[in-house]
C-alpha cells in the first residue's frame, strides 16, 4: 500500500471525444495519532489536502500540524474577506500605463486594495 500511495494517480478519460487527464490530490490523517474524534479527523484530513493542491497538485500529504494553524488563517482571510464589502473595507484605484518609449498613456489599470484594520 505504502508503494501506491507514494505515485501520482493520474488518468485519463474519454468524455464523447475529448480525452481529459484526471488527478487526485489526497491529504491523509493517521487516527489517533493526529485526531481524536471524526470531526478532528475530517478537519485535519482536509487541511492536508489542501497542503497537497497547494504543493501542485497530484500527491498525498500526511498531515502536520503546521498545517492546522495554516488551514485556520485561510478560513480567517476568507471570512474577512467576505465582510470587506459591507465593511467598506475595499477601495478601487485607477493607474495610467505610459509608455516608457513616448512618454503617452497608452492604457489604464484598475487595483482593488483592502484596507483591513488589522492585517493593514
Amino acid at each position: 500500500m505504502r508503494e501506491a500511495a507514494g505515485r501520482p494517480v493520474s488518468s485519463t478519460a474519454l468524455v464523447g471525444e475529448l480525452e481529459v487527464n484526471l488527478t487526485a490530490s489526497v491529504g491523509v490523517c493517521v487516527y489517533p495519532d493526529f485526531a481524536e474524534d471524526v470531526d478532528s479527523l475530517l478537519e485535519r484530513a482536509d487541511a492536508a489536502t489542501y497542503a497537497a493542491k497547494e504543493g501542485g497538485r497530484n500527491q498525498y500529504q500526511v498531515f502536520a500540524d503546521a498545517m492546522l494553524k495554516q488551514s485556520q488563517d485561510r478560513l480567517s482571510m476568507d471570512t474577512a474577506l467576505r465582510h470587506a464589502l459591507t465593511r467598506e473595507e475595499l477601495f478601487l484605484h485607477y493607474q495610467p500605463l505610459v509608455s516608457l518609449t513616448t512618454g503617452r498613456v497608452i492604457g489604464m489599470e484598475s487595483l482593488l486594495r483592502w484596507h483591513h484594520p488589522k492585517l493593514a
